[in-house]
């Protein structure tokens, strides 16, 4: 994508299933070999259909570059492309949203 600058982000309609959560969690565990980082607390609920909050997306880079050059730890995409992004901010109050917004 050409797209820099802010990107807002917003959850699918579907709800997510308890497989899909346990999935993720565990792939954050095992990027932390303490577990969930400490102070990191994982979400009580997750809203459908909602604007959560947004990223500053700086760049968009190779996947093959962005895997050979993560190190120890690091996530590394398994994805053609991966986003750079930096200055996370959440809503205090998602928003409900609807439609098909793409980049």
């Amino acid at each position: 994508t050409d797209h820099r600058g802010r990107l807002w982000i917003a959850s699918t309609v579907r709800p997510a299933e308890e497989e899909e959560v346990a999935s993720v969690v565990g792939q954050y565990q095992s990027l932390n070999t303490g577990g969930i980082q400490e102070g990191y607390c994982l979400p009580r609920g997750y809203p459908t259909a909602s604007l959560l909050g947004c990223v500053d997306l700086v760049e968009c880079i190779e996947g093959q570059v962005l895997r050979e050059g993560a190190g120890e730890g690091e996530e590394a995409t398994e994805s053609e492309f991966g986003f750079v992004c930096r200055n996370p901010c959440r809503l205090a109050a998602p928003a409900r949203v609807s439609g098909q917004h793409k980049i």
